[in-house]
């Protein structure tokens, strides 16, 4: 059984994804100062860091802050477009003879 709009569903939550981690990336990329840390000032200090480590740590810990606290708006992103391209594939099976 054949279900192309199911599938564009994914390929359109994949492609949400992609825009949103590209999007980070280059904010961060453009925000980089040399320093990583410093994120509570009381317990740690900032320190000098490569982009890389920049990225990969700094960043994640704060993309893991916003799919904590969005976690609705990240599941609804996520379920969304496979749900109505699954709704739009059943209502052209029944117009099917």
């Amino acid at each position: 059984m054949r279900r192309p709009n199911l599938r564009r569903g994914v390929y359109v939550t994949c492609g949400i994804f992609l825009c949103i981690v590209i999007a980070f990336a280059v904010t961060a990329t453009i925000g980089h100062d040399g320093l990583c840390g410093g994120f509570f000032p009381g317990l740690s200090v900032r320190r000098p860091c490569s982009l890389w480590e920049y990225v990969s740590g700094d960043m994640f810990a704060i993309a893991l802050i916003f799919v904590l606290t969005y976690w609705p708006l990240f599941l609804v992103t996520l379920v969304l477009p496979p749900t109505v391209g699954y709704w739009i594939d059943r209502r052209g099976m029944h117009h099917v003879v």
